[in-house]
């Protein structure tokens, strides 16, 4: 969860966002893992991952073993919230990025990026506490 590399021993994809997770003190990250055993396993066998070359390679350079604590969490409300967004990885899906995948300035946590799963699209929603909108990218068809 820390480190990018499965319990089967396999390089995980940065998707999973396990550079975050690396400042997770230990106690933290075995209670995220506590909370997510709550759940009643879901049967589904996805498949053997596939990553193409050149990528394959690359993300094999991504994972580094967790060789120190991570400093302790801030106290102060608004400090250990920022602390707390970094490290969820909030912005990586609510942040409005362009078509470059850049965040777009003055949209941060704006939502609006799309995830498309076999039964429609999702998009992440604002999590600001403004009403301004996210810009929405249109789907054209290729």
């Amino acid at each position: 969860m820390r480190e990018g590399i499965a319990h089967d021993g396999h390089v995980m994809f940065p998707m999973m966002p396990y550079t975050s997770y690396a400042n997770l003190s230990d106690e933290d990250a075995l209670d995220i893992i506590a909370y997510v055993r709550t759940f009643k396993p879901i049967k589904n066998d996805p498949g053997p991952t596939k990553i193409d070359f050149p990528v394959s390679m690359f993300i094999r350079a991504v994972p580094k073993p967790v060789e120190k604590s991570p400093p302790p969490e801030p106290t102060e409300p608004v400090a250990r919230g920022l602390w707390i967004m970094a490290n969820a990885s909030c912005a990586e899906c609510h942040d409005t990025i362009d078509d470059k995948h850049q965040p777009i300035p003055g949209k941060h946590l704006a939502g609006g990026q799309h995830f498309t799963f076999s039964k429609g699209v999702v998009y992440a929603p604002n999590l600001t506490s403004t009403r301004r909108r996210a810009s929405v990218p249109t789907r054209t068809k290729n």
